[in-house]
């Protein structure tokens, strides 16, 4: 079994917890939400560094677009737990899959929602015969 299937997304949202990370992203549990937002290190650039396997980046790119996330599953799923999972579903892939991003092809934001409307748990229920 491969290490990054069997890591937790708790264990990257809470990388965040370190005051600096390797990208000189400040803590971002002491941060409001638009001081994320306004953190000059692109979405684009914070996708790399988690394909390289750094935790502190996709946790800032958890707490920038995860709320998005949240609200597209809520749309689709009308259920909160679900989209919950949904989200922790769609954060765990891009982390595993940081790698697959193409910036040429899209932009990061672009990329994070086409992974989240095809997510398993988007599909509708298989009909039995």
């Amino acid at each position: 079994m491969n290490s990054e299937a069997a890591l937790p997304l708790g264990s990257i949202v809470s990388a965040v917890d370190t005051p600096e990370d390797s990208l000189g992203i400040k803590q971002a549990a002491e941060c409001s939400p638009d001081a994320v937002r306004a953190n000059n290190v692109s979405d684009e650039s914070l996708l790399s560094a988690a394909a390289g396997g750094s935790r502190d980046a996709i946790g800032q790119l958890f707490h920038r677009h995860g709320a998005t996330v949240l609200n597209v599953a809520r749309r689709i799923l009308h259920d909160e737990s679900e989209a919950a999972d949904l989200r922790q579903e769609v954060f765990l892939y891009l982390f595993q899959r940081a790698k697959l991003y193409d910036p040429r092809k899209s932009s990061a934001v672009s990329w994070i929602m086409q992974v989240t409307y095809p997510c398993p748990s988007l599909a509708p229920p298989r009909r039995t015969l």
